[in-house]
């Protein structure tokens, strides 16, 4: 989903958001401008692009509930994977778990895990503590673990945005495979420098070799 920043006239993806009341304030990734808009009453004080995003995120329960459970599976999903369980199937048709061999809480995420989560839950509607309980379960090896957590909450609320967008984020992560997305663009080019001073310093390694080598050779022949 896209939006029209009002301020660089931009058309930005939309990513950084956070709900204050009814209203959706959204910031610019590229100026950081931030636009507030009313889906409730249709007023915005920006353009109306951010006025359709409003009025699309009144209905996506971006809010937790206070009932909600963290980590129980709703009835009529599979406890592993989330997938959505046949009626009278013994096993699920996307991950291969036999219905017989489930274990209370076995599927529990990791405690570290679990702990994030639970403190995510308490600012769901912040797009920054997505992103810091992605990096954290990055950085512990636990991708799996938040993209299932992830899955548990859509199986719960299918529309709630946030919640997709951590899905995919998970998904994306586990594709790229490397933590350069946690460094800067500074960093990525310094690394990238470093590289490049190392190679050249390779290069310079094997010529000066193959001088010496040559230079003994023109030594000893007749």
């Amino acid at each position: 989903m896209k939006f029209l920043c009002p301020s660089c006239e931009r058309l930005l993806e939309l990513s950084s958001f956070r709900i204050e009341g009814s209203a959706l304030v959204v910031r610019c990734g590229a100026c950081g401008e931030e636009s507030k808009a009313d889906g409730s009453s249709g007023t915005a004080a920006s353009s109306p692009s951010v006025i359709r995003v409003a009025k699309a995120a009144s209905s996506l329960g971006r809010a937790v509930p206070p009932t909600w459970d963290l980590f129980g599976v709703p009835p009529g999903f599979c406890p592993k994977c989330i997938a959505p369980r046949p009626a009278n199937a013994q096993v699920c048709p996307q991950c291969g778990l036999s219905f017989d061999s489930i274990e209370e809480g076995g599927y529990r995420p990791p405690e570290e895990v679990a702990a994030i989560w639970s403190e995510l839950a308490s600012h769901w509607d912040e797009s920054q503590a997505h992103d810091h309980f992605l990096k954290a379960a990055f950085a512990l090896g636990e991708l799996a673990a938040a993209g299932r957590l992830y899955r548990l909450r859509l199986a719960q609320a299918p529309a709630d945005l946030l919640a997709a967008r951590g899905r995919d984020e998970v998904l994306r992560l586990a594709t790229v495979g490397s933590p350069v997305f946690n460094k800067e663009p500074a960093d990525v080019q310094r690394v990238l420098r470093w590289q490049h001073v190392a190679l050249g310093a390779f290069v310079l390694l094997i010529v000066a070799v193959l001088v010496i080598l040559v230079g003994q050779f023109a030594r000893r022949a007749p």
